[in-house]
């Protein structure tokens, strides 16, 4: 494993896991979820009935929080095995 695959896995995953803490910054953390379903929901209650707007702002808000659960299981998983190669999570040319 070369030297320039190690630093772009390091910084790679330095951006995965200060964009988690960027992002829960922003958002509020778990009460800021609450809080911005609740702004998207009264917002698409205008256009649609409730219970549509139930199910939608969860559907919007979802993707935000798989990502901040991606981004900061993979940015510490690639922090502290930077220096390591992994075949089983590294290899492109496995089959499955």
């Amino acid at each position: 494993m070369n030297n320039y695959y190690k630093y772009k896995k390091l910084l790679t995953g330095i951006f995965l896991f200060s964009s988690f803490y960027f992002l829960n910054d922003c958002i509020g953390g778990s009460d800021g979820f609450i809080k911005m379903e609740r702004i998207v929901k009264d917002y698409l209650m205008t256009y649609v009935s409730k219970d549509s707007a139930d199910g939608l702002s969860a559907l919007i808000c979802l993707p935000i929080s798989a990502y901040m659960v991606y981004a900061f299981v993979s940015g510490v998983f690639r922090i502290c095995t930077f220096n390591q190669y992994l075949p089983v999570f590294e290899d492109r040319n496995r089959r499955g």
